[in-house]
């Protein structure tokens, strides 16, 4: 199996290249997972119908092994396949101090794969006349005053050159912020007048403030509330009771951190400030009926979801071999084949989650954990393999 890596395509000054090498290794998780997965599944016999007990048991097994050795409060890991739930498994806690267990009412933090769902909800409503995404940002936003002119669909490419955490430092001072209390101006506040870090649509460089902002215009298009815009395009038509945009519910998993041996609780601050870039629970079930719907075009038309899922720059790769990728929408795609694996993960303070599509196999995985830092590469790798020992 060869392992891709990422290269510049194309230069985009120091602060670009600063921002890809804090993004590699994060990028390059998200290459082994798709390309491991793809690998592992290749011979497998999907679309037969929800695997046996002693299957799902042999892979919760992996599971409690794994939250075991990793110090993982828990793990939830999932397959659906042409819409259906093939395999449901969960291990350990959603909280240690009431020795509550981790089940399918548990609600998980989804992190960065928000992103995708907020691309969904920008092109749906793009389909409906309500958002231009070829317009600039400050057509929804007048007060950011960008030095250049930034469109909605760069931002939703990672084109805009707007940055990560680590040029709007101020964002993070948002998680001490009670969640009744936060505003869109104050997240605006703590945006404005900050230089591109390339020239907008000069080439890609992740950027989850990005996202942030386009939470706000859609807000400011649609009249209504970033989680009142999700509840209304995603919830309700999909029936997903419990898909929500922040908040605390009794369901929540608590999220934890391992560091030196022990393992800590850090659910003191609060991530709904991060809308549309990593504010998004649900429990397993609900993430994959979600993603689901994407290839079977369940929101959106085919065209809006052909242009979701399209792959957008190369990536050159060890050897003779070669790989596609590119971010845009929330997701990468690795690969050329009609089935190539449309990725993506989220990592926060106690929150790890990874999403792997198969467009033509209709074959979905996801797995959440409560926990940081733990490696899902390899605990997803062990539990694929304990599902083609069938």
């Amino acid at each position: 199996m060869t392992l891709f890596m990422f290269s510049v395509p194309r230069a985009c000054g120091s602060d670009y290249v600063g921002s890809l090498r804090r993004a590699g290794m994060r990028a390059f998780v998200i290459v082994c997972l798709g390309v491991c997965v793809h690998a592992v599944c290749s011979d497998c016999c999907f679309g037969q119908g929800r695997y046996s007990p002693l299957v799902e048991r042999r892979v919760e097994e992996v599971l409690r092994r794994r939250c075991h050795e990793t110090g993982a409060a828990g793990l939830a890991f999932g397959v659906s396949q042409n819409g259906v739930t093939v395999v449901e498994c969960y291990a350990g806690y959603a909280s240690w101090a009431d020795k509550k267990r981790i089940d399918a009412a548990s609600v998980f933090r989804w992190a960065s794969l928000s992103k995708g769902l907020t691309a969904v909800c920008a092109l749906k409503m793009a389909e409906n006349r309500q958002l231009d995404l070829d317009a600039a940002i400050s057509a929804y936003l007048p007060e950011l005053e960008p030095a250049e002119p930034i469109t909605l669909r760069q931002i939703l490419c990672h084109q805009g050159g707007i940055g990560g955490y680590e040029t709007y430092r101020e964002l993070l001072e948002l998680d001490e912020v009670e969640p009744s209390q936060m505003t869109g101006e104050m997240i605006l506040e703590r945006m404005r007048f900050k230089k591109p870090v390339f020239a907008p649509g000069s080439c890609q460089g992740y950027s989850s403030p990005g996202y942030i902002l386009l939470s706000l215009a859609m807000e400011r298009a649609a009249r209504k509330s970033f989680a009142a815009i999700v509840d209304e395009i995603v919830a309700k038509p999909l029936k997903l009771s419990s898909l929500r945009v922040g908040g605390k519910g009794e369901a929540d998993v608590v999220r934890y951190c391992v560091a030196h041996g022990s393992r800590e609780s850090i659910d003191g601050s609060s991530d709904d400030w991060r809308l549309g870039a990593g504010a998004v629970r649900s429990n397993l079930g609900d993430a994959l009926a979600f993603a689901a719907s994407l290839v079977q075009s369940s929101i959106l038309s085919p065209e809006s979801t052909k242009e979701l899922l399209r792959r957008r720059s190369s990536v050159v790769t060890s050897g003779a071999s070669q790989a596609v990728a590119g971010m845009g929408y929330g997701f990468m795609r690795i690969g050329l084949s009609p089935d190539a694996p449309i990725v993506a993960d989220g990592i926060q303070a106690g929150v790890r989650s990874s999403l792997a599509i198969y467009p033509r196999s209709q074959m979905i995985t996801v797995m959440f954990c409560n926990t940081t830092p733990v490696n899902l590469v390899e605990i997803q790798l062990e539990v694929m393999k304990a599902l083609v020992e069938r």
